[in-house]
């Protein structure tokens, strides 16, 4: 995936290991399973015996991370704050902490990157976990967030014709100060998976998954912004191991492309929300871990 625009940053250094986690899985998706019949256990080192149930479900929790992003939402997190930029320095919008030096020197002010972060939380459930094909369904959170230092910064009013020569300006603020991460959106997820188990029977099972769904959520900080509305689909790959009867951890890495559509903001006013795209898609790849239990 191409990085992403001068303005932003997602968790590029972990290209490489997802890279290597890929080319694991196939590895191990390529490996013969142990015979039923070979010393030390049957089915690829499953310590079960032949006659014991197959388990019928599994539920797990999940825990992932962006690694990259792109796409026509990111571009516009970038361009918002390209526009912010070129206000300040053309003094069309004074701030307390810049405008005194771009009078006095020039048009010097650059924001600083725009470092983002995904956190994905998700609830899963598979029925027929040992079978070569299976099916399940997740519930998911999900969210973006970013770190950027931004100045306050406002926008004069103009004068009314009933006001006084000496009355002081009015002033609307545009962005508040921040140092801090911010919630740029939060979303809810429902989605339908769809799973291709390698090596169903044994302790380690690499598995392909494609999934779909549909969220809903807010832009800005939990429950305050305007609404987002998405869908979404993706591809991952996974390796599990069955590492107790019953019990199993695995490792998975995903891309995800979403369609969105966002409420309407006012265009002057960004100190609850700094970033509103009202329609984009974005692609995000994920590392993920998890833990689940087969009954």
């Amino acid at each position: 995936m191409s990085p992403l625009n001068r303005r932003t940053s997602f968790l590029r250094s972990a290209i490489g290991p997802l890279a290597l986690f890929m080319s694991l899985v196939v590895f191990a998706g390529s490996a013969p399973a142990q015979p039923a019949d070979a010393p030390g256990g049957n089915a690829g080192g499953d310590d079960r015996t032949g006659a014991a149930r197959a388990p019928k479900n599994a539920l797990s929790v999940q825990w992932g991370a962006g690694i990259t992003a792109a796409g026509s939402v990111i571009d516009s997190a970038g361009g918002g704050l390209d526009l912010l930029e070129n206000l300040i320095n053309a003094r069309l919008l004074y701030s307390p902490e810049i405008t005194p030096f771009v009078e006095t020197i020039g048009p010097f002010y650059q924001i600083p990157e725009f470092d983002l972060f995904s956190n994905e939380v998700a609830i899963n459930y598979e029925r027929d976990p040992e079978a070569r094909f299976g099916w399940g369904a997740s519930f998911k959170y999900f969210d973006i967030t970013g770190k950027v230092d931004l100045p306050s910064s406002y926008i004069f009013s103009p004068r009314l014709p009933f006001e006084l020569p000496l009355d002081p300006p009015l002033f609307y603020q545009v962005t508040k100060r921040s140092e801090q991460r911010l919630t740029l959106a939060a979303v809810f997820q429902a989605d339908a998976n769809f799973y291709w188990r390698f090596r169903p029977d044994a302790a380690w099972n690499p598995y392909a998954k494609a999934s779909v769904g549909v969220g809903r959520g807010w832009l800005g900080d939990f429950g305050r912004g305007p609404y987002i509305e998405e869908a979404h689909a993706g591809l991952a790959l996974g390796l599990r191991w069955r590492y107790a009867e019953g019990l199993f951890l695995y490792v998975e890495g995903s891309y995800q492309y979403y369609v969105a559509r966002t409420g309407p903001s006012s265009f002057l006013d960004r100190t609850e929300v700094l970033v509103n795209p009202r329609r984009g898609d974005v692609i995000i790849s994920r590392a993920s871990i998890g833990a689940g239990v087969l009954y």
